[in-house]
């Protein structure tokens, strides 16, 4: 360490550190293991001072950071101290999301729409422990109680042994450059590195030849696409196995039609043409009764696309 910063090397990465930055994080301070950190909880804090808490925030209309807690897992990380649950049996998770939504509906009503959601953070145990259909509704559920900035801070803890190679294959045949790079000091560790071009999607197929995207019997991976290729400039065939091509896409595509897009399926369900129609301002109605996914897809889109 020389007179003004630290330097030091961390997987082939050099970093910088000033001393000023050292000096300012200098203190004493409590393992972080959960939040709020233990030193918040006092025995003479309770619900009707949390709601006074509440009101003040509200009337300085300060900006909101969420943080949802999904304790399971199914096995244990030998370095975790975290407040975690280990189950197999996954039947533990819905009497568990219901109490988190019930709470969810009581703390927004403190919250004015009109305070953006900056942060909104999901830590574990591992939130992938969810089923896919199980993250959205939380998702969704939140979504519809609480304004999110355009530019919110989302990050979730994940378990990288259920990430599903349909979403993989999907986006670099889309034209986006994916890289899985190994870990050379944990064999079981993958890196996977996204290169995203503001809302633009590289490949695209014609009328005569459509590009194929096969999504499995990843219900996600279809959704979410069905919603994305629509910001594209070509034609798109979204198919999947015989199970996916029975499950509900109707109110999703009637949504895109709404927005301008060209959806042909005769059943409203894939296999399906999707005909995309560019980075164009619009708007829709979709009904999330069969899957909040529908409408979690329209969402993630809209920021780029101007819905």
């Amino acid at each position: 360490m020389n007179e003004s910063s630290l330097h030091l090397q961390l997987n082939r990465e050099r970093f910088e550190i000033s001393e000023a930055f050292l000096e300012k994080y200098n203190r004493q301070g409590p393992r972080y293991t959960s939040y709020p950190t233990a030193p918040v909880w006092q025995d003479d804090f309770g619900p009707d001072e949390l709601e006074q808490f509440y009101a003040t925030a509200d009337a300085a209309r300060t900006p909101v950071s969420l943080y949802m807690h999904l304790p399971f897992c199914e096995s244990l990380c030998l370095f975790c101290a975290c407040n975690v649950v280990i189950k197999k049996d996954h039947s533990v998770a819905p009497p568990y999301l219901a109490t988190l939504e019930q709470e969810i509906d009581h703390v927004s009503r403190f919250v004015s729409r009109e305070r953006p959601v900056v942060q909104f953070h999901w830590g574990g145990g591992t939130p992938t422990y969810l089923t896919p259909a199980q993250m959205e509704d939380l998702f969704g559920h939140a979504a519809q109680r609480f304004s999110f900035a355009p530019d919110a801070e989302i990050g979730i803890e994940v378990d990288p042994r259920v990430t599903s190679p349909q979403h993989l294959e999907s986006l670099r045949q889309l034209g986006f450059a994916v890289n899985i790079a190994p870990d050379p000091e944990e064999f079981c560790n993958r890196t996977i590195t996204v290169g995203g071009i503001g809302g633009k999607i590289p490949n695209a197929g014609t009328m005569e030849k459509p590009l194929e995207l096969f999504v499995g019997n990843s219900g996600t991976a279809a959704r979410f696409l069905v919603a994305f290729v629509g910001l594209g400039n070509g034609v798109y065939r979204l198919s999947g196995v015989p199970r996916m091509h029975e499950r509900p896409q109707a109110a999703l595509f009637q949504a895109l039609r709404q927005l301008g897009c060209r959806v042909d399926s005769p059943n409203d369900k894939l296999p399906a043409i999707i005909h995309g129609t560019g980075l164009r301002p619009g708007s829709c109605q979709v009904s999330i009764e069969e899957s909040s996914q529908f409408a979690s897809a329209l969402l993630m889109c809209s920021l780029v696309a101007g819905w």
